[in-house]
């Protein structure tokens, strides 16, 4: 909300009798003609004190502030003060109020980002295109390479309304975040979703871009569902079927005791990384979906190259899905299949698998869950609630398999494991059977230590309600 306190005089002093005389003040409209009776939407106005307060909710509208009251020579005096509300929607051309729609702030070539307006042009020198027209935000235009920012309130969503041209990327974040990216091949309006994390809102556009408005409004906050949502991120891994994310998904309610406290979906999508992950809106698409208490697992996302900044990168989807009101669940990778030079992750002499990963994303993903759920660290994260230990859990279940051979309809210990490596068609991907994945979604056996994904996601979103409640 914001307040604009009535004019007093000729100097604008503070609300108070002018030499003895009363003021009165009045809301008068854009044409500071005729009064006010009924004021516009999200507005209110206090008589008394000259003073208006504006909402989130305000339509976009223009309305001058008036103060009347005498002089000694008993002389009517008047001082008005033009209010634009206009929330966050610009009207990007040369012409600046000489030709402005209702409502809107003008963006020239010269209108550079500060602190202190909250909003403008960094990195560009845009020049101006079509014709300026009180009647159309869209009548001109700013054309070439530039950012555009402005000031929000963070953690929250944004439908951001764009009349562009070229190519634009929302919400840059690092060398390998460079935002997530669209495009518009006419001059044309689109809306889109745009979750923002910190407290400015960052519009790239590149390609020989022109643009000649935006539009920005908060959306709807979100309110917790009837159960909280499990998604997970991450790549072919979890993507494809016959992965574990996959069947868990196809086959989700015919597990016990998960789907009576959470529902599930798998988010995972071939062939990307954290950086096209992001670029081309995955993350957007689960970030605009989270409602309070959901639960997000992140893990499986370095298949496919780590780029220049992963443990940066992934420390910011954390804290992505963290500020849309989620939970963080982390896990590690499905164990390498034992095929081809990972044929080692299978010893043929003792029967026994020991495929889970080693590799560079799985260290990183380790340390970042041991540095941010250290409560005495200072990148403690009360919002980490558990780690899903995939591959330590998926080499125990297949190991209790191949013992129990003769159970499961095998001749050897042997023949248990071939099945089990025959699920993977290559050393990440298994999608030759669903032995491998309902073996690590179930485990095996009816131990305490026969966990696999299920129990597992279950004993920590249980203690996690539990808590809260």
């Amino acid at each position: 909300a914001a307040k604009v306190v009535g004019p007093t005089s000729a100097t604008d002093k503070t609300p108070m009798d002018i030499e003895g005389k009363k003021v009165t003040y009045a809301v008068y409209d854009k044409n500071n003609t005729n009064p006010l009776t009924t004021m516009p939407t999200g507005v209110t106005f206090d008589a008394a004190k000259g003073e208006l307060s504006v909402s989130s909710s305000a339509s976009a509208t223009t309305l001058y502030v008036r103060a009347t009251s005498t002089n000694r020579s008993n002389e009517t005096i008047t001082k008005a003060v033009k209010v634009t509300i206009h929330g966050l929607a610009f009207d990007f051309g040369g012409d600046g109020e000489d030709a402005l729609m209702e409502g809107y702030t003008a963006v020239t070539p010269t209108t550079a980002y500060s602190e202190a307006t909250g909003y403008g042009i960094e990195n560009g020198t845009p020049t101006i295109g079509g014709t300026a027209s009180v009647e159309s935000a869209d009548s001109d235009y700013l054309a070439g390479e530039f950012t555009f920012k402005t000031k929000v309130t963070p953690k929250k969503v944004y439908n951001v309304t764009i009349t562009y041209k070229g190519k634009l990327a929302s919400e840059k974040v690092n060398a390998d975040l460079t935002g997530t990216e669209r495009a518009n091949d006419t001059l044309k309006s689109v809306t889109y979703a745009v979750p923002v994390i910190d407290d400015v809102l960052d519009l790239a556009f590149t390609q020989s871009p022109q643009v000649a408005s935006i539009v920005i409004e908060k959306a709807a906050d979100k309110t917790a569902g009837v159960k909280p949502h499990i998604y997970t991120v991450g790549d072919s891994t979890i993507a494809n079927n016959g992965s574990w994310a996959y069947v868990m998904a196809r086959d989700y309610a015919t597990y016990s005791q998960l789907p009576d406290i959470a529902t599930f979906s798998n988010n995972g999508r071939g062939a990307r990384n954290l950086m096209t992950y992001y670029t081309e809106g995955i993350l957007n698409g689960v970030l605009t979906q989270i409602r309070p208490g959901d639960y997000v697992m992140i893990g499986d996302m370095g298949t496919n190259g780590m780029g220049s900044a992963f443990e940066a990168s992934f420390n910011y989807y954390i804290d992505a899905c963290e500020a849309m009101g989620a939970k963080v669940i982390l896990n590690s990778y499905s164990p390498h299949g034992a095929v081809g030079a990972y044929a080692s992750g299978y010893n043929s002499s003792t029967n026994t698998f020991d495929s889970y990963r080693r590799d560079e994303c799985d260290v990183i993903v380790r340390n970042i869950y041991t540095e941010r759920t250290t409560a005495e660290g200072d990148k403690y994260d009360a919002n980490i609630v558990g780690f899903v230990d995939i591959g330590k859990m998926a080499d125990a279940a297949f190991n209790a398999y191949v013992n129990d051979y003769e159970t499961n309809g095998y001749a050897s210990k042997d023949a248990a494991a071939q099945a089990i490596i025959k699920c993977f068609g290559d050393h990440n991907h298994y999608s030759n059977g669903t032995i491998a994945a309902e073996l690590m979604i179930k485990g095996y056996g009816a131990g305490a230590d026969a966990k696999g994904i299920v129990k597992s996601l279950y004993e920590i979103i249980s203690a996690d309600l539990a808590k809260a409640n």
